[in-house]
């Protein structure tokens, strides 16, 4: 099995976007394609909501291959998760 790679503009043409920069991620460091933001709800009632003060979380995921960042919970804001996805070692 071959996975092609593309590029931030062949997504952003097959997606129909035009000039957004709401998205300034680094590609995926796996197979370089674009990430995207993601949120996770849980339950006010949840211990996770109950011990952090907050039901929504956030992460980045690969648009291909799913790689993220999402850890156990997430990110309370998308700028920490952002901030977390675009840090290379």
């Amino acid at each position: 099995m071959t996975i092609k790679r593309h590029t931030k503009k062949w997504w952003d043409e097959k997606l129909g976007r035009k000039n957004d920069r709401s998205n300034d991620l680094l590609s995926c460091p796996f197979c370089g394609t674009i990430a995207s933001f993601g949120t996770i709800n849980y339950a006010d009632k949840s211990d996770i909501a109950k011990m952090n003060g907050q039901s929504i979380y956030h992460y980045v995921a690969c648009q291909l291959c799913g790689a993220n960042n999402r850890g156990i919970i997430g990110y309370k804001t998308q700028l920490e998760a952002k901030e977390h996805w675009d840090t290379r070692i």
